[in-house]
C-alpha cells in the first residue's frame, strides 16, 4: 500500500512541476515577444533555482519600452489562464493565477511587479 501512494505522490509532484515549468515558459514568452517587438535582441535564456529568465538588450531602452516588455510576461500569463479556463482545462488556472500573483505582487527586485512599480516612479520623477 505505502508503494502505490509513494507513487502517486511522485505523480503528482511530477504533473505539478511539469506544469509549473509550463507557466514560467509562457510568461517568459510574453517578456520576449515584447522585447522584440521593441527592438531588442534576445542574446539567452537563464535557468536556475527560481525559474526562468530571458535575457535581451538595447543599446538605448526607453522607459515605456521596459513597462511594456515588464508587463507583457504576467500579461501573457493571465491570458493563458483564461483561454485554459475557456478552454475546459480549469484545474492549470489556479497555477497560472498563483504564479502571476506571486511575480506582480512580491514586493522584491526580482519580480514584475517590483519593476513595474520602479518604473512608474521614475515616469512620475520624469513629469
Amino acid at each position: 500500500m505505502s508503494m502505490i501512494v509513494a507513487l502517486a505522490f511522485l505523480k503528482v509532484l511530477l504533473y505539478l512541476t511539469a506544469v509549473a515549468l509550463a507557466v514560467a515558459a509562457v510568461h517568459e514568452v510574453g517578456h520576449a515577444t515584447a522585447a522584440v517587438f521593441c527592438g531588442h535582441r534576445i542574446v539567452g535564456v537563464r535557468i536556475s533555482w527560481t525559474g526562468l529568465s530571458v535575457r535581451h538588450e538595447h543599446p538605448n531602452p526607453s522607459l515605456v519600452n521596459r513597462m511594456i516588455i515588464t508587463a507583457s510576461g504576467p500579461g501573457l500569463g493571465l491570458l493563458s489562464a483564461l483561454v485554459c479556463y475557456l478552454g475546459g482545462q480549469s484545474q492549470i488556472v489556479p497555477m497560472f493565477m498563483a504564479f502571476e500573483a506571486v511575480n506582480l505582487f512580491w514586493p522584491t527586485p526580482a519580480t514584475d511587479g517590483y519593476r513595474l512599480l520602479q518604473a512608474f516612479r521614475e515616469w512620475r520623477k520624469g513629469r
